[in-house]
């Protein structure tokens, strides 16, 4: 795009060890190229979990809907944090996008998408460190 315009409205609520998350994103770019979707609607719900003060799990679910044709995917995923100290942990998650039948949305955005309605599974593991 040479321009978009993008709103998101989104917020989170703690109920004792839950943190609930939710948002709404529209996106809205009248100058896309013949075929590619100009508009977005992008929503997404989670929880983190807090089982421990050192372990967290995580929850949640994407849905996109594209304009001209370009369908719409749903990605859910779970996964989970652990603290070593206060700035370490090691992370984990399994995600999986399904997309409709015309739709080509990948599970990680530095993949390219599996195809026009099919359905592509991520794995992520590995540590953190804050300085």
């Amino acid at each position: 795009y040479v321009y978009s315009k993008d709103a998101i409205l989104g917020g989170t609520y703690r109920i004792g060890a839950a943190k609930l998350f939710a948002a709404y994103e529209s996106i809205s770019a009248p100058d896309a190229a013949a075929g590619a979707p100009s508009k977005l609607k992008h929503g997404w719900l989670g929880v983190r979990y807090d089982v421990t003060p050192a372990l967290t799990l995580i929850g949640a679910g994407y849905r996109v809907s594209a304009n001209r044709g370009n369908g719409n995917a749903t990605l859910l995923m779970v996964g989970a944090d652990y603290y070593l100290s206060k700035r370490t942990f090691l992370y984990a998650s399994l995600g999986g996008v399904n997309n409709s039948s015309s739709a080509n949305y990948a599970a990680d955005v530095t993949v390219n998408g599996p195809g026009a309605g099919a359905s592509q599974r991520a794995v992520y593991f590995g540590m953190g460190h804050s300085f």
